[in-house]
């Protein structure tokens, strides 16, 4: 799941997995937690980011 932000200088994306952990306890039963371990970042300028996203919107259209 891709996570991140940005601001004037910089666009950063954050690649990461999670796993579920269902909890046991009669009370919290619809309760789910979440361990997320970030694999990799990405780092790009806003202008590289733009490009990117009107890339991806191209490959999705398709």
């Amino acid at each position: 799941m891709p996570l991140g932000g940005f601001s004037s200088n910089e666009f950063r994306v954050l690649l990461f997995s999670e796993e579920l952990f269902p909890r046991d306890e009669e009370t919290e039963i619809l309760k789910i937690s979440a361990c997320r371990v970030v694999e990799n970042e990405v780092r790009m300028s806003p202008e590289t980011a733009k490009k990117l996203a009107v890339w991806l919107m191209e490959q999705v259209e398709e």
